[in-house]
Protein backbone atom coordinates (compact mmCIF):
# COMPACT_ATOMS: atom_id res chain seq x y z
CA UNK A 1 0.00 0.00 0.00
CA UNK A 2 3.39 2.77 0.58
CA UNK A 3 4.14 2.36 -3.16
CA UNK A 4 1.09 3.05 -3.93
CA UNK A 5 -0.01 5.73 -2.15
CA UNK A 6 3.56 7.51 -2.46
CA UNK A 7 3.11 6.83 -6.54
CA UNK A 8 -0.55 8.31 -6.74
CA UNK A 9 0.21 11.53 -4.49
CA UNK A 10 3.10 11.76 -7.39
CA UNK A 11 -0.37 11.56 -9.86
CA UNK A 12 0.27 8.25 -10.96
CA UNK A 13 -2.41 6.02 -11.37
CA UNK A 14 -1.20 3.39 -9.73
CA UNK A 15 -3.00 -0.63 -9.01
CA UNK A 16 -1.39 -2.72 -6.29
CA UNK A 17 -2.72 -6.41 -5.61
CA UNK A 18 -3.32 -7.60 -1.93
CA UNK A 19 -3.72 -10.91 -1.07
CA UNK A 20 -4.40 -10.42 2.87
CA UNK A 21 -8.00 -9.00 2.88
CA UNK A 22 -6.99 -6.52 5.99
CA UNK A 23 -3.75 -4.34 4.15
CA UNK A 24 -5.94 -4.22 1.50
CA UNK A 25 -8.77 -2.20 3.09
CA UNK A 26 -5.87 -0.39 4.48
CA UNK A 27 -4.58 0.57 1.12
CA UNK A 28 -7.51 1.57 -0.31
CA UNK A 29 -8.91 3.71 2.91
CA UNK A 30 -5.79 5.51 2.90
CA UNK A 31 -6.07 6.00 -1.04
CA UNK A 32 -10.12 7.23 -0.72
CA UNK A 33 -9.32 9.47 2.66
CA UNK A 34 -6.77 11.23 0.90
CA UNK A 35 -8.51 11.64 -2.51
CA UNK A 36 -5.60 9.89 -4.28
CA UNK A 37 -6.19 7.77 -7.63
CA UNK A 38 -5.55 4.19 -7.50
CA UNK A 39 -6.76 0.90 -6.91
CA UNK A 40 -6.17 -1.80 -4.91
CA UNK A 41 -7.51 -5.53 -5.57
CA UNK A 42 -7.64 -8.11 -3.53
CA UNK A 43 -6.15 -11.29 -5.31
CA UNK A 44 -3.51 -13.85 -5.77
CA UNK A 45 -1.14 -12.46 -8.03
CA UNK A 46 -0.13 -15.69 -9.29
CA UNK A 47 -4.15 -15.99 -10.81
CA UNK A 48 -4.51 -12.69 -11.92
CA UNK A 49 -4.13 -11.68 -15.46
CA UNK A 50 -1.57 -8.52 -15.66
CA UNK A 51 -2.48 -5.46 -17.91
CA UNK A 52 0.19 -3.23 -19.72
CA UNK A 53 1.76 -1.54 -17.31
CA UNK A 54 4.90 1.46 -17.65
CA UNK A 55 6.51 -0.24 -15.02
CA UNK A 56 5.88 -3.46 -13.01
CA UNK A 57 6.80 -3.20 -8.82
CA UNK A 58 7.62 -5.98 -6.75
CA UNK A 59 7.87 -6.57 -3.78
CA UNK A 60 7.46 -11.10 -3.69
CA UNK A 61 9.13 -13.66 -2.64
CA UNK A 62 11.60 -14.69 -4.93
CA UNK A 63 9.87 -17.99 -5.99
CA UNK A 64 6.57 -15.34 -6.91
CA UNK A 65 8.55 -13.09 -8.44
CA UNK A 66 9.74 -16.22 -11.10
CA UNK A 67 6.54 -17.80 -11.53
CA UNK A 68 4.68 -14.73 -13.07
CA UNK A 69 7.33 -13.42 -14.87
CA UNK A 70 6.02 -14.84 -18.18
CA UNK A 71 2.88 -13.09 -17.37
CA UNK A 72 4.78 -9.59 -16.51
CA UNK A 73 7.03 -9.86 -19.59
CA UNK A 74 3.40 -10.85 -21.65
CA UNK A 75 1.94 -7.55 -20.56
CA UNK A 76 5.43 -5.60 -21.15
CA UNK A 77 6.34 -3.36 -24.36
CA UNK A 78 9.92 -1.76 -25.48
CA UNK A 79 11.02 0.16 -22.12
CA UNK A 80 8.49 -1.28 -19.55
CA UNK A 81 10.85 -1.05 -16.40
CA UNK A 82 10.32 -3.89 -13.83
CA UNK A 83 11.44 -2.72 -10.60
CA UNK A 84 12.32 -5.50 -7.84
CA UNK A 85 12.69 -5.67 -4.22
CA UNK A 86 15.19 -7.73 -2.76
CA UNK A 87 15.20 -10.27 -5.60
CA UNK A 88 17.25 -10.20 -8.55
CA UNK A 89 15.69 -12.02 -12.08
CA UNK A 90 18.57 -13.24 -13.97
CA UNK A 91 16.52 -13.97 -16.99
CA UNK A 92 16.63 -10.12 -17.56
CA UNK A 93 19.34 -7.90 -18.11
CA UNK A 94 19.94 -5.40 -14.93
CA UNK A 95 19.35 -1.56 -15.80
CA UNK A 96 19.91 -0.21 -12.33
CA UNK A 97 21.08 -1.23 -8.81
CA UNK A 98 20.49 0.91 -5.96
CA UNK A 99 20.25 0.46 -1.88
CA UNK A 100 17.21 1.90 0.75
CA UNK A 101 17.20 1.82 4.35
CA UNK A 102 13.85 0.93 5.57
CA UNK A 103 13.51 0.99 9.48
CA UNK A 104 17.08 -0.13 9.53
CA UNK A 105 17.18 -2.51 7.16
CA UNK A 106 19.07 -2.57 3.67
CA UNK A 107 16.95 -2.86 1.25
CA UNK A 108 18.18 -3.85 -2.66
CA UNK A 109 16.24 -2.41 -5.38
CA UNK A 110 16.94 -3.92 -9.03
CA UNK A 111 15.95 -2.00 -12.27
CA UNK A 112 15.10 -3.78 -15.77
CA UNK A 113 13.99 -2.27 -18.33
CA UNK A 114 12.26 -4.79 -21.09
CA UNK A 115 14.56 -4.34 -24.58
CA UNK A 116 13.39 -5.93 -28.14
CA UNK A 117 15.47 -8.57 -27.49
CA UNK A 118 14.01 -9.45 -24.15
CA UNK A 119 10.98 -9.36 -25.08
CA UNK A 120 11.78 -11.55 -28.28
CA UNK A 121 13.00 -14.57 -25.92
CA UNK A 122 9.54 -14.64 -23.77
CA UNK A 123 9.72 -18.24 -24.50
CA UNK A 124 13.15 -19.12 -23.25
CA UNK A 125 12.60 -16.75 -20.75
CA UNK A 126 9.67 -18.94 -19.87
CA UNK A 127 11.59 -22.22 -19.85
CA UNK A 128 14.41 -20.40 -18.07
CA UNK A 129 11.79 -19.31 -14.95
CA UNK A 130 10.19 -22.81 -15.17
CA UNK A 131 13.95 -24.84 -14.78
CA UNK A 132 15.17 -22.22 -11.63
CA UNK A 133 11.72 -23.12 -10.06
CA UNK A 134 12.44 -26.83 -9.57
CA UNK A 135 16.31 -26.26 -8.73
Amino acid sequence: GNVIFEMSKMGCFSIGVEINPYLCKIASLRLRENGLLGEVIMADINHLPLRKADVFYMYLWPSICRSILKEVMNASEEGTRIIVIDCSIPELDLNKVDFIRVNGVIRIICVYKCLESALNEKEDITNKTRSLGQS
